[in-house]
């Protein structure tokens, strides 16, 4: 008689075990009883009519080789499990290498693009600094050709001044374009710095002219620049302060005379203590500082003929009741209103 193994009757346990590299689950009891079963058809089929044989078998493999069954049904998930840990050590490892291909790729990525944004900044630098050094040359031609035409106008002026013997040059700077990186160079008003050399002697070399005028020469000077500004900008009101500072006599005239010329195109305001300045004006204002109460307050008052006369010949002598000086004052004052 033949006798089949049952299942119970060999493996009253099992345990199960989770592959890591191949993500199944292992169960130890199926594999023993697929083993069980397999021992049990090969012995029905070979001892077929034989039961005593078969029974005896069926016996002796309870007794003492359910052991080695087991162990054979545990033996591939030995080698799983012995081959798992070297192959979980290689994907950590993988792993750990992508992350640092990907982390070198991103810094080459990154530091790519740093050099990109740096090469395109550098560009438009350039680009812009070559646009600015265009305008400034184009600005500063300009300036040059006008300087020419300023300087020769003032002489002519200086000239009617009584400083006929004066040289004058107006001097730019030298501007080096070659380093995009000096940006210093541009200023609000372009890039040109300039100085006025004058030389007021024969003789004498061209310096600059706040190192070599007296107050008298800079007063023509600045009255002569003043003038051609004017006939450029439309100012309602020039103010000239005491512009006849350290002049006299002949030089007083032609200021007052260029004064008077300047008053056609616009109204002149100047502060004076020169009796033919003053007699040159078309209003005569007196203004008077007097102490009140610890206090100093200043009075202005327009002077009528008579009252501008009197003032001008205390100009020209302190003694205000002379007759002279008040028929030079009249005189001078009739000359300008012709």
């Amino acid at each position: 008689m033949t006798k089949s193994l049952s299942k119970g009757s060999v493996l009253k346990s099992g345990w199960m075990y989770i592959n890591p590299t191949e993500a199944r689950v292992i169960d130890t009891n199926a594999m023993v009883e697929s083993k069980l079963k397999e021992l049990s058809f090969k012995l029905a089929a070979e001892t077929e009519g034989d039961a005593g044989f078969t029974e005896g078998f069926v016996q002796g493999i309870k007794a003492e080789q359910v052991t080695e069954l087991i162990g054979e049904g545990l033996e591939p998930i030995s080698e799983e499990a012995e081959n798992a840990i070297p192959e979980s050590e290689l994907l950590l490892q993988q792993a750990q290498e992508e992350i640092e291909n990907m982390k070198a790729q991103a810094l080459a990525e990154i530091e790519e693009a740093r050099v990109q944004v740096i090469e395109e900044a550098k560009k438009n630098t350039i680009t812009t600094f070559e646009e600015l050094v265009k305008k400034a040359q184009e600005l500063s031609i300009v300036r040059k050709a006008n300087a020419k035409l300023l300087k020769e106008n003032i002489m002519k002026t200086l000239t009617d001044l009584c400083l006929d013997k004066v040289q004058m040059e107006i001097v730019f700077n030298d501007v080096d374009y070659n380093s995009f990186e000096n940006s210093a160079i541009f200023k609000d008003n372009g890039v040109d710095e300039i100085d006025f050399l004058v030389s007021f002697n024969p003789g004498e070399s061209l310096k600059p002219l706040s190192k070599v005028a007296s107050g008298g020469e800079m007063s023509r000077v600045m009255l002569a620049f003043k003038t051609h500004i004017l006939e450029n900008v439309c100012l309602s009101t020039i103010i000239f302060d005491e512009i006849d500072t350290g002049i006299s006599g002949e030089v007083a005239n032609a200021v007052a005379v260029k004064l008077k010329a300047i008053s056609k195109k616009t109204q002149v305001l100047s502060i004076t203590h020169l009796p033919i300045v003053a007699s040159a004006a078309d209003q005569h204002l007196f203004v008077k500082k007097k102490v009140v109460n610890d206090r100093t307050v200043t009075s202005i008052t327009k002077l009528s003929k008579e009252e501008r006369i009197k003032e001008i010949a205390t100009m020209i002598s302190s003694q205000k009741d002379e007759i002279t000086s008040q028929l030079l004052a009249e005189s001078m004052i009739d000359k300008f209103c012709k």
